[in-house]
C-alpha cells in the first residue's frame, strides 16, 4: 500500500510513489520529498525502513513482538478483546467513556480504561456507520504509559534502532503488529493489532 508523507527535509521532490499526478501536485505546491532510508537488520529485525517521520520495522518470521517490546504491560489483555472478556479477566474498568468521533453520528466509540501502574490500558469499541446504525465494529487495544513511571516499553535494541526524528514506529511480526506514537523521544501510546 503506498503512503504519502510530507516533511521538511532538504531534498526537493523528484520521485513519487503514485507517479506523475502526485509529482505534478508536489511541484505545484512546492513540497519537499520525504526522507527515505532502508537497511537490513539483525535478529530479531529483518528490515528497517524510514519514510519521513515514520519508521517501519519488519521482524524475522521466527520472531515475535515480545522480542522487541515489554508485552507484560498488556497482560491480561489481547488485541480484539471485548469489554465483556476484559470484565472476566480483569474485573471492572477504572473508568469508562462514550465519545462521538467526527463526523457526528458516523463514528462513535466506547472506551474502557484499566490502570496497570506504569501504564493505562484502553480497550476501545469503535462503531462506524450512517443513519445511527453501526455497520462496522472493531475492538482496539491501546497502552498509554504514565509520565515518569519508569516502565520500559521498547527493548533496548529497538530503542537504539529508532531514529530520533521518528514520530511513528510500526513493528510488524507474523500475524501481529504494533503502532507506537512517539513525541520528543517519549512513547505516547502503543496500539497492538492481531490479524
Amino acid at each position: 500500500m503506498p503512503y504519502l508523507y510530507l516533511t521538511t527535509d532538504s531534498k526537493r521532490c523528484g520521485r513519487s510513489l503514485w507517479g506523475g499526478a502526485i509529482l505534478l501536485a508536489i511541484l505545484i505546491v512546492g513540497c519537499k520529498e520525504p526522507r527515505i532510508e532502508s537497511r537490513k537488520g539483525t535478529y530479531p529485525v529483518e528490515s528497517i525502513e524510514i519514510i519521513g517521520e515514520s519508521q517501519f520495522i519488519q521482524l524475522h518470521s521466527e520472531a515475535n513482538l515480545a522480542d522487541v517490546i515489554n508485552m507484560d504491560l498488556f497482560e491480561p489483555f489481547w488485541p480484539g478483546i471485548t469489554a465483556e472478556e476484559a470484565l472476566e479477566v480483569a474485573g471492572e474498568p477504572a473508568r469508562t467513556a462514550m465519545k462521538a468521533i467526527v463526523p457526528p453520528d458516523e463514528r462513535r466509540g466506547d472506551f474502557y480504561y484499566y490502570d496497570k501502574g506504569v501504564a493505562e490500558i484502553r480497550i476501545s469499541r469503535v462503531m462506524s456507520g450512517s443513519g445511527g446504525m453501526p455497520s462496522l465494529v472493531s475492538w482496539d487495544l491501546f497502552l498509554f504509559p504514565k509520565p515518569n513511571s519508569g516502565g520500559t516499553i521498547l527493548s533496548e535494541y529497538i530503542a537504539k534502532l529508532t531514529d530520533s526524528r521518528v514520530r511513528e514506529l510500526f513493528v510488524e511480526a507474523p500475524g501481529e503488529s504494533l503502532h507506537v506514537v512517539v513525541k520528543n523521544g517519549v512513547v505516547m501510546y502503543v496500539v497492538w493489532h492481531k490479524e
